[in-house]
C-alpha cells in the first residue's frame, strides 16, 4: 500500500531515517523512498510525447496523447515546460487530470516566458467547440492563452477558449492576451466550478456562467486590454493610449 504525504511529513520521516541508518546506508534508504514516491506523483511532460514549443508546430496531438496518457492512468498532472505550443485542434482534458504551465501570478508585457497555448483553432467559429475542454474534476493552470492569428485593426471572431461541464471544472493562474471569448461555464449543465487568477484581455465575451446546478466560485478576475496592448506582440504596433479596434469592440466581461 502505498500513502501519499505531505512534503513537510516526508522531510520528517527522511531525516529520521538518516538518523537511524548513518550516513553512508542513510543516503540508499533516502533514494529508495524518493525513488519510491516520484513513481506515485502521476507528472506527463508533454514533451516526452513530441510536442514542440516553438510557437510554429502544430503540437495538439502530442498534448492530447500526454493528457490521454494521464487519464488513463487514473489521473494526474500533464506539465507544459516553458514554450509556445500551437493547438491547431481542440483538446480534452480527462476527469482527474491537471494541464499545468509554469505560472503562478499574472503577468504583462511578454508572450516569451513561461508556458503558453498558441491557440490557432476555432477561427470564424464563434459558436464551435473550444480550444479546451475541461471534463468533469479537471482543471487548467499555469498558462497564457494567445491568439497569434487575430487582428487588432480587424477583430476575428473565435470559439470559446475553454469550456467545461460537469462537477469540479477549474481555471486557475491562467493569463490572456487577446481572447474573443474565455470561458464557457454555462452552455453545458455543471456545479462547483472554480475560476481563481484569471486576467487579460477579452474582446468579445469573458466569462458566461449558467446551467449552474450548485455553489461555484469566481475569484481574483483583472481584464483589461493593457494585457495585449502591453505583450510585445509583433501586431501590436500602435502606442499605448492610441485607440484600436479592441478599444471599440463590445465585450462583456461576464455573462
Amino acid at each position: 500500500m502505498v500513502v501519499r504525504r505531505s512534503g513537510t511529513a516526508r522531510l520528517a520521516i527522511l531525516s529520521s531515517i538518516l538518523f537511524f541508518c548513518g550516513s553512508a546506508i542513510g543516503v540508499v534508504c533516502a533514494q529508495d523512498i524518493l525513488s519510491t514516491e516520484s513513481k506515485t506523483l502521476a507528472r506527463w511532460i508533454v514533451t516526452d510525447f513530441g510536442a514542440v514549443g516553438d510557437g510554429k508546430t502544430d503540437s495538439t496531438r502530442a498534448i492530447q496523447n500526454a493528457l490521454d496518457a494521464a487519464g488513463e492512468n487514473g489521473g494526474g498532472e500533464v506539465f507544459l515546460p516553458v514554450g509556445n505550443y500551437v493547438l491547431e485542434s481542440s483538446v480534452r482534458i480527462p476527469s482527474g487530470v491537471t494541464l499545468q504551465g509554469i505560472w503562478n501570478a499574472p503577468h504583462h508585457s511578454t508572450i516569451t516566458l513561461g508556458s503558453a497555448l498558441w491557440i490557432k483553432h476555432g477561427k470564424n467559429q464563434e459558436d464551435g467547440p473550444a480550444a479546451i475542454d475541461l471534463s468533469p474534476s479537471s482543471a487548467l493552470r499555469g498558462v497564457t492563452i494567445y491568439y497569434p492569428e487575430q487582428s487588432p485593426d480587424k477583430i476575428i471572431p473565435y470559439s470559446y477558449a475553454i469550456h467545461g461541464r460537469g462537477m469540479n471544472p477549474t481555471v486557475e493562474n491562467v493569463t490572456f492576451i487577446n481572447v474573443y471569448q474565455g470561458i464557457d461555464f454555462g452552455s453545458k449543465a455543471h456545479e462547483l466550478h472554480t475560476i481563481r487568477y484569471l486576467y487579460g484581455c477579452v474582446l468579445r465575451r469573458g466569462i458566461y456562467i449558467n446551467q449552474c446546478t450548485d455553489i461555484g466560485r469566481i475569484e481574483n478576475v483583472h481584464f483589461n486590454p493593457h494585457y495585449w496592448a502591453r505583450a510585445n506582440v509583433p501586431e501590436i504596433k500602435i502606442k499605448e493610449g492610441q485607440p484600436g479596434a479592441w478599444d471599440n469592440q463590445i465585450g462583456r466581461a461576464h455573462v
